[in-house]
Formats: structure tokens, C-alpha cells, sequence
């Protein structure tokens, strides 16, 4: 009588496989339902280059998206001085942060950020669309451009134009971010250290 043999190979590995990329191991501990996670530190292969980098989508510390800002002008003081005119009406002080442009006796127009003027009182107030308070230590332009859209101002005077209390954030009328801290006051005359970002 003839003795048949049968021989069993036991093809389960003794150790997880590890991925081919690095060299680490995978976990595949069923999950409590039953099925097995797939492990999310490891991208798919058909995944594009961008779902694969989450910095390209990484949001900015404040919530906003992440924006490429390179510095335009500053950090550096600009004057802003009250106008003066001899005549009976009330002149102003016009600020284009964009040309870093500071005009007395003037009046606004589509390239002006900021005016500073009144007849009575000298305020403060704001011509961009987009200008509110700012951090009084520098942020990040991403930061600043989400304070000058939710924390906008009307206009400013008195004991509001506090030196090293005050602090705006202006998206200009191109465009960029502006950063103006209040440093000092000469009278009425103020002095912004400024700094602006190019998107």
C-alpha cells in the first residue's frame, strides 16, 4: 500500500512587510468593526504631487490660507503730519501705503489707504476698503490681512492714537498688506513704523 505525504508550508510572514518606501512598518490591527484601517501615513501611489505635500494646502496660523507674501517696502518709519492750510476749508493728509506716499493738503482718491484730517479734531480714518486694528507686536501678513477684514474702523482720534497702543492692518488699494504701528506723536503729527507685504 502506497504512503501519500503531505507537506504544509505556512506562507504567513512572521513579521508584517515593511513598505518599500522607508523601510517602516505598517499597522494593520483590525479596527473593532471588522475591517482594516489603511495606514495614513503613507500617501497613494495614483495621488497627485500637491494631495501628497500638505504644506501645499497647509492653512496659516490664524485660519487663513497660506499666501506667498514677499516684503515690499519697510520695515521703516513713516510720518504722517497733520495738514495745515491757510484757507477756511479743512484740508488733509492722504497715505498710499502701496508708493509709500504721504500727501498734505490733499484729498482722496482710489490710490489713498489712509486719511488723516478734520477741521475740529484730528482722526484718523480709513479710505482702503479693507483697514482694522491691528496686533501691536509684527504678525505674520496673513494674520494682518485677516485683522484688517474682521476688525475694521471708521475713523480713529484723541485717545485712540496712542503711541505703542495702537497698531492697524490695511489691505491697500492694490492689493497688498500693511502693518502700522503708532511708535511716537510730535503734536499731531504721527509716527507709524510700516511695513508692507506683496501677495
Amino acid at each position: 500500500m502506497m504512503a501519500v505525504i503531505v507537506i504544509v508550508v505556512n506562507l504567513r510572514p512572521s513579521e508584517p512587510l515593511a513598505q518599500a518606501t522607508g523601510g517602516q512598518t505598517a499597522s494593520a490591527t483590525p479596527s473593532p468593526g471588522g475591517s482594516t484601517p489603511v495606514p495614513t501615513e503613507y500617501p497613494s501611489p495614483n495621488a497627485s504631487p500637491a494631495a501628497q505635500s500638505p504644506e501645499a494646502s497647509m492653512p496659516a496660523p490664524d485660519g487663513s490660507r497660506a499666501t506667498n507674501y514677499t516684503v515690499l517696502l519697510g520695515p521703516k518709519n513713516l510720518r504722517v503730519p497733520r495738514a495745515v492750510a491757510d484757507t477756511g476749508d479743512c484740508p488733509d493728509t492722504v497715505v498710499d501705503l502701496d508708493d509709500f506716499l504721504v500727501v498734505t493738503v490733499a484729498y482722496a482718491d482710489e490710490d489713498t489707504d489712509l486719511v488723516y484730517g478734520e477741521c475740529f479734531q484730528a482722526e484718523l480714518r480709513r479710505a482702503s476698503a479693507y483697514a482694522g486694528l491691528g496686533p501691536t507686536t509684527q504678525p505674520s501678513p496673513e494674520a494682518c490681512e485677516s485683522a484688517a477684514r474682521s476688525e475694521p474702523f471708521s475713523f480713529l482720534r484723541g485717545k485712540d492714537l496712542e503711541p505703542g497702543e495702537l497698531a492697524l492692518c490695511v489691505v491697500t488699494s492694490e492689493g497688498n498688506v500693511a502693518w502700522m504701528l503708532l511708535i511716537r506723536r510730535d503734536g499731531e503729527d504721527l509716527l507709524f513704523r510700516t511695513i508692507v507685504w506683496k501677495s
